[in-house]
């Protein structure tokens, strides 16, 4: 019975994130449209994807018209498990066949699906949540021996998907030379997906593992899943930094000047500035998780509400600076001189500036409040505020004003310290039990 009830909420569940990621495969479909205009081969993925949601759900309303019975409850649920199917295996093959015909937009249309992806796995996460359930749940309780192999298992049934894929579409096409090209972004695709399951199931073992130790009252100081995300966050963050420096220096280096080298690193660079959406979605689900987790260990107070709130505020802030260096080729056209643009430019990176330097102050604010409160590791915390100090454009711009080279070199290796110190503290504080015996709001993390 508690199974039959498990597989019918969590057909629901698939129900539900079926239109969130119709809705968002709407969105995306407009903004392409907006970027690059209608070509009816390159909105082969939002087509397919609307046409089967709306089929799915004109069929489920169909079946609620009427008497409403135990079986329409089960045609219900099978419409919702077999769609959802189709949904996932169809949007697949179709994403790749839309690859291959559009060769020259590839990068752009592996993202935007993988976006999709991403989008329909947090917006499972929610729902879960929401009715206490995990995806994985008919091995959430085994050892993590045993959990990560099923994980791998699943993983491996996608690889036979994508076999399958390359296969039918080397069938269709008549086995043509360039689907190599194919073969190298459907193995890119397998590693992004895989990436997003793995990380989706390690949440979930986190987060049961972390219940049972709160109902045992024996709970760590920080929830591991914040380290985990910002491992990862840290692993991009570094690469895409190291891209950029590379594409800065050769750029700004007009005696060794390489167009070859500039090309190259400018084209990883440009990728992973479009790749940083995810992350930046990911850095702020691992402030959400970090606030949660913190109110149930001590509680509400005011201090986690300003984190919470800065958390926020830095959302916001990177999400206009993603879509402001997306969109800077098309506002560009709607200025009339070149002067003007660049006028618009400075002025939007000196407010962006500000902003930045009011959350790193609040940050800094935060490690001083906590070393005052004698918090574990509290010297290792004093540190990162100093560090968070130095690694400010604005220090860096004082010391190294006329060397722009060693200005961005830098600025590269202090803001990679600084991201090294905060990931090592998020470390020990997810992997040190937190000492108090009983809960209480008023004591931040402090030592026993």
């Amino acid at each position: 019975m508690k199974d039959e009830r498990l597989i019918k909420e969590m057909n629901q569940i698939k129900g539900q994130v079926s239109l969130y990621v119709s809705v968002a495969t709407l969105v995306l479909g407009l903004i392409k449209f907006f970027i690059y205009g209608f070509d009816f081969s390159f909105f082969y993925v939002e087509i397919f994807i609307l046409a089967v949601t709306s089929i799915m759900f004109i069929v489920v309303l169909m079946n609620k018209t009427g008497t409403y019975d135990e079986r329409t409850d089960q045609n219900i649920k099978t419409i919702y498990q077999y769609g959802f199917i189709v949904l996932l295996l169809g949007g697949l093959w179709t994403h790749f066949y839309q690859v291959y015909v559009n060769l020259a937009d590839k990068l752009v249309v592996i993202y935007v699906t993988n976006t999709l992806i991403l989008i329909g796995f947090i917006v499972t996460l929610i729902l879960l949540k929401k009715k206490s359930l995990y995806a994985n749940y008919k091995y959430i309780e085994y050892d993590k021996k045993k959990y990560y192999l099923h994980i791998a298992l699943n993983i491996f049934r996608l690889l036979l998907v994508m076999a399958s894929i390359y296969g039918s579409l080397l069938v269709i096409f008549g086995f043509p030379g360039d689907m190599n090209i194919l073969l190298i972004f459907i193995i890119m695709s397998f590693i992004m997906i895989s990436f997003e399951y793995m990380l989706f199931s390690i949440y979930e073992k986190n987060h049961y593992d972390e219940m049972i130790r709160f109902e045992n009252e024996n709970p760590n100081m920080l929830s591991n899943n914040v380290f985990v995300f910002q491992i990862l966050i840290f692993i991009f963050t570094s690469i895409s930094s190291y891209a950029a420096l590379r594409e800065t220096m050769i750029s700004i280096n007009y005696e060794y000047f390489n167009h070859e080298s500039l090309l190259f690193w400018a084209t990883i660079s440009n990728y992973l500035k479009i790749m940083s959406l995810d992350f930046i979605v990911l850095g702020f689900i691992a402030t959400l998780i970090a606030y949660k987790y913190l109110v149930k260990l001590l509680g509400e107070n005011s201090l986690l509400k300003v984190f919470l709130i800065v958390g926020i505020i830095k959302f916001i802030q990177q999400i206009f600076s993603f879509a402001f260096s997306l969109f800077t080729p098309i506002l560009e056209r709607y200025f009339e001189t070149s002067q003007e643009f660049f006028k618009a430019v400075t002025t939007y990176n000196q407010i962006n500036l500000v902003i930045v330097s009011v959350i790193t102050v609040i940050y800094i604010g935060f490690a001083v409040i906590l070393y005052l409160r004698n918090v574990k590791y509290k010297y290792f915390v004093l540190f990162y505020a100093l560090i968070s100090v130095v690694s400010h454009p604005l220090v860096i711009n004082q010391i190294y004003r006329n060397d722009h080279p060693n200005y961005y070199i830098a600025s590269y290796v202090l803001n990679t310290l600084s991201a090294i110190v905060m990931l090592v503290l998020i470390g020990l504080f997810a992997h040190t039990r937190y000492q108090q015996s009983t809960f209480k709001a008023e004591e931040v993390l402090i030592e026993a």
